[in-house]
């Protein structure tokens, strides 16, 4: 089978590094790495956002049998451009789409998604962290760490608003990264029905109980008793919730030891 993967990122843009990225198990299929004539072409996200990824895409439209539109950031599918889809959308389309959670999909490898009990939970020495580098997302997220910083100094560790320096230790030592801090804030570039990304992910690998916002439908992939929802809560309200779990070892210790997932 004829197969081309679009994407920007160079480690994604041969067959293993396409099938390293869609958990695809190459030694079941009969693989054959073609950027002239597909049978099925994927296309990322990236189509949107680079001038290269799009062109390379007209290129290849008409000479592909079948396009699977990747996304991986907050889009709504296209089935006008593609013959199915594979996204963060909470949508139902005959077999022609799937919804994946970000932690089965871009994580799995990376985290370790497996609840422990108190014993196994680090010591908490820091209160709040924040590790952004994008400046430009949501201004919720900025938002957020103003107001909880009026409260307690919260550690912004990455590029953006970056008021601690520390060493780096790379995009997967992120988990270690937060596991001195009580609390995470844990915000999406966007708020978008379905899309969660590994931000609430990597705070609860790090038993450091998220603060987050995002995806409006959160409470329905993880257990809104064991983070801070902050997607329909006032300043006033917000503030109020993180003083008084940070005030209440009891409370604080019970939503650590609550599951992750809902049903």
């Amino acid at each position: 089978m004829r197969i081309y993967f679009i994407h920007d990122l160079n480690s994604f843009n041969t067959l293993d590094g396409m099938c390293r990225l869609l958990k695809i198990n190459k030694l079941q299929y009969n693989l054959v790495w073609d950027n002239q004539n597909p049978e099925i072409l994927i296309v990322s996200e990236r189509i949107y956002m680079n001038e290269k990824c799009f062109n390379e895409f007209l290129r290849l439209r008409e000479k592909s049998k079948i396009i699977v539109l990747f996304l991986g950031e907050a889009i709504e599918p296209d089935f006008n451009i593609a013959d199915y889809c594979v996204g963060f959308s909470l949508l139902q389309y005959k077999d022609r789409y799937v919804h994946l959670p970000s932690a089965f999909t871009f994580f799995k490898n990376s985290f370790s998604l497996t609840e422990t009990n108190n014993h196994q939970i680090p010591k908490k020495t820091e209160f709040c962290n924040f590790i952004y580098s994008n400046g430009l997302a949501h201004p919720r997220r900025d938002q957020l760490f103003h107001l909880i910083n009026s409260y307690k100094n919260v550690d912004s560790l990455g590029k953006h608003l970056r008021n601690k320096t520390i060493a780096d230790i790379g995009y997967k030592g992120v988990v270690g990264m937060k596991s001195p801090y009580k609390f995470s804030i844990a915000s999406e570039n966007a708020t978008f029905e379905g899309y969660t990304s590994e931000k609430i992910w990597t705070s609860l690998c790090a038993h450091s109980v998220p603060i987050y916002f995002g995806n409006p439908l959160i409470d329905l992939e993880i257990n809104p008793k064991c983070f801070i929802n902050a997607n329909n809560m006032s300043d006033t309200e917000l503030l109020e919730t993180v003083k008084k779990v940070d005030n209440d070892n009891d409370l604080y210790n019970s939503m650590l030891q609550e599951p992750w997932q809902t049903d």
